[in-house]
């Protein structure tokens, strides 16, 4: 059934995550040094270093798009790399919040958060075509490798859509077949 491959996969995706930051095992769209298991609040000083599960380093992008006051939705955010980065240039008078299905990866980013002070910082436990959030609320929403794991990729860039403002932005790193 969905509901029984949807818990494994699950499943599945949290285990490896969690072999990555213990281990620094070298998954696809992982990174192949120890750099997941080290503190990642400092980003300012290590910008171009900054890693995450997905394929494609966003930071040029959320600093050539993404600014102060914005609010920004990171699907698939898992412990939080981009979601941090998207955090600290929208700052204090923003919201960068992300979306994970997975508690594993939702409890590991409000860790790193709340060490890091990052108070515009909210972690929401969903599936991503199926946010509990209101309609209009971001001004971005990146996806990072994540919506080509999606069973109905229609229903996510229809939530995607749905979420974003007038004039919003989707920064899609995802190459999709489907």
């Amino acid at each position: 059934s969905a509901k029984k491959l949807m818990s494994e996969v699950t499943n599945k995706n949290s285990d490896i995550q969690l072999q990555v930051v213990l281990e620094n095992s070298n998954e696809c769209c992982s990174p192949s040094s120890n750099e997941l298991s080290q503190p990642i609040i400092d980003l300012e000083q290590n910008r171009d270093q900054n890693i995450s599960f997905g394929c494609v380093r966003l930071n040029e992008y959320l600093q050539n798009h993404v600014k102060l006051g914005n609010t920004i939705i990171d699907f698939g955010s898992g412990p939080g790399h981009d979601l941090f980065m998207a955090a600290r240039i929208v700052g204090k008078e923003g919201k960068a919040i992300g979306i994970d299905f997975t508690d594993v990866m939702i409890d590991e980013a409000k860790s790193v958060a709340n060490q890091a002070g990052l108070t515009q910082v909210e972690l929401v436990k969903a599936s991503i075509d199926d946010v509990p959030l209101p309609n209009n609320t971001a001004d971005f929403i990146i996806s990072n490798c994540v919506i080509n794991l999606a069973f109905n990729k229609q229903k996510v860039f229809d939530e995607a859509f749905r979420l974003l403002k007038p004039g919003g932005m989707l920064i899609d790193t995802d190459v999709i077949s489907d």
